[in-house]
């Protein structure tokens, strides 16, 4: 062994020796004896608290539900048990403190006298839904900066969907698209007005991508930055795209295709994924109004049609006691059983949450019908087990256009926009236990309203929901 290591070694010399080409590392055989002699570098601790840190211990605590402990005792075990050095150990405690009482000012977390004593518990607020989280730095900024909203305000869903993305890191490809049709549209706008070429050249200077409520978002961030100095640098990006996506309920293709983002389709939909789960995580339930509901169903319908892989690895990251099956066959059979229950458990268990998924499949069904796009419109319903009459033909992109050709024949179009996407435009009744009657009516330019498309649902909590839930009976007047 000693003899091999020696030749290693020979080898290695020979080997710094060489002359270095351009564009190498200048090692030679001094460099390689210090790294071989010298003793190695002392890794350091980089240990953070954040919101969600301590939140998640705090959830923890009452599970366990220790009557011996006392506030805080997974977090102070955390702290204690850290690499780093008692000084830091005792600022990480005065963080935490911090945090806790911004968590408190935010109404996330509270206190409860004991049953048997005047001890107050620190609990976490029992309204909030189960999988509530705190996982981006300025998480607690969306939580307090959505209260200072109007839920009355038609454009709330929409703003709140603002404020979501303004937390999120900028998909920087798909911002620059944006900001260059912006550019595109203001060019041709200047010239048209005959501006001078020196003045183009400087307002275009000026344009950037989309920043809706810009002044808004900033406003209210600087009041909270005021409050909670322990964020640092960190600041707020106010942007558009998941706000473009639902104002102009436009598809995954749709939004490629105008923008150009055929190379950059993984970028967008991992921002589109992860405006889905901030709404879905960081909005407490009590903010949430129906049409809050409806961009909810919207943004997760959007993404498992284009890529469903994505929804299921994060759901099952919310049971990780699957984790625990010994055997692997067992736990992907077990798992691949969860992402099947859950869903479907959750609808059922979730009335608003049902209904809000079966109007935004009716209307991403109305959708492809106004721009007569069959293919699409068969995509959007579930279809049946192939048989003989008409109750069981599968909806094909013939059957749609075959369907829909005397309406077509005696209006201009097929009216799609706010109006359409209504509450009072879907009917949905309950017609027995796990089975479900939905209606929506078609709009014509002309105020008739004659034609709907009718179709049933039926799902338990074992239900598959993989694709549409509506299985769609009937289209005409």
């Amino acid at each position: 062994m000693e003899e091999k290591a020696a030749g290693d070694a020979k080898k290695l010399r020979k080997m710094v020796k060489k002359t270095p080409r351009k564009g190498d590392v200048p090692w030679d055989e001094k460099t390689f004896d210090r790294l071989r002699t010298s003793l190695p570098e002392t890794l350091e601790s980089r240990f953070k608290l954040t919101h969600g840190m301590v939140l998640e211990l705090l959830q923890r605590d009452a599970e366990l539900d220790d009557p011996g402990s006392r506030n805080f005792a997974s977090l102070r075990h955390l702290v204690d048990h850290c690499h780093e050095s008692p000084d830091a150990r005792r600022q990480l405690l005065a963080q935490a403190a911090l945090l806790v009482r911004s968590l408190h000012r935010a109404g996330i977390v509270g206190m409860v006298r004991d049953t048997e004593t005047d001890y107050l518990w620190v609990t976490v607020d029992p309204d909030l839904q189960i999988d509530f989280s705190l996982h981006h730095t300025l998480s607690l900024y969306l939580v307090e900066a959505l209260n200072l909203l109007d839920p009355e305000d038609p454009e709330y869903a929409l703003d709140v969907v603002t404020f979501a993305e303004s937390i999120l890191e900028d998909p920087k490809p798909v911002l620059r698209q944006q900001a260059e049709k912006e550019k595109r549209r203001l060019l041709a706008e200047l010239k048209e007005q005959f501006v001078e070429y020196e003045e183009r050249v400087e307002r275009l200077k000026e344009v950037t991508h989309p920043k809706p409520k810009a002044e808004l978002v900033y406003g209210t961030f600087a009041g909270f930055a005021d409050l909670h100095p322990w964020i640092g640098s960190e600041n707020v990006r106010p942007k558009g795209v998941g706000r473009e996506f639902y104002e102009r309920y436009m598809s995954f293709a749709d939004f490629v295709r105008e923008y150009g983002l055929q190379r950059d389709e993984g970028v967008l939909l991992r921002y589109l994924s992860q405006v889905y789960k901030t709404l879905e995580q960081n909005v407490p339930e009590a903010l949430r109004t129906p049409d809050l509901h409806d961009a909810l169903a919207f943004f997760r319908t959007l993404v498992e049609r284009v890529d469903s892989s994505l929804l299921e690895e994060w759901e099952s990251l919310l049971h990780p006691e699957l984790a625990v099956v010994d055997d692997a066959a067992a736990r992907q059979r077990a798992a691949a059983a969860e992402r099947r229950e859950r869903p479907a458990a959750q609808l059922m268990r979730d009335p608003q949450k049902l209904a809000a998924r079966l109007r935004a499949e009716m209307h991403a069904l109305v959708r492809a019908l106004s721009r007569q796009d069959w293919d699409e419109a068969s995509a959007a319903v579930r279809h049946p087990a192939s048989g003989e009459d008409e109750a069981t033909l599968p909806w094909t992109a013939e059957r749609f256009e075959e369907t829909l050709a005397p309406f077509f024949e005696s209006y201009e179009e097929l009216v799609f926009g706010p109006e359409a996407r209504r509450h009072a435009h879907t009917r949905i009744e309950k017609q027995g236990e796990g089975r479900w009657q939905v209606t929506q009516v078609l709009l014509d330019p002309e105020g008739d309203h004659l034609w709907h498309a009718l179709g049933t649902v039926e799902i338990d909590e074992t239900s598959e929901i993989d694709g549409p839930l509506v299985e769609l009976l009937h289209l005409g007047t």
